[in-house]
């Protein structure tokens, strides 16, 4: 779980700082699964309208007013279910 999280381009590595309002990563991050080099998670997006499009790399997007809720309620070890 972070608060303002830093986003590495996974082809260039570029990186956009955390808190930047084109960091697609939004303004918070939960991780719900990695394999060690790739990480999928819940998070926010400066562009609401590409929520509930295949515009990620499996990432789940969300209205950063709702992931800054949901951030606050949860803590780590909830467990995650996703469901298609």
């Amino acid at each position: 779980m972070i608060r303002d999280p830093a986003w590495k381009n996974p082809f260039t590595g570029a990186v956009i700082a955390g808190g930047h309002p084109q960091n697609p990563l939004g303004r918070r991050w939960i991780g719900f699964w990695s394999d060690g080099t790739n990480w999928v998670g819940l998070h926010g997006t400066p562009n609401p309208d590409s929520i509930g499009h295949a515009v990620s790399h499996g990432c789940v997007r969300m209205y950063n007013r709702d992931i800054e809720e949901l951030f606050e309620k949860v803590q780590l070890g909830v467990p995650v279910i996703v469901v298609p």
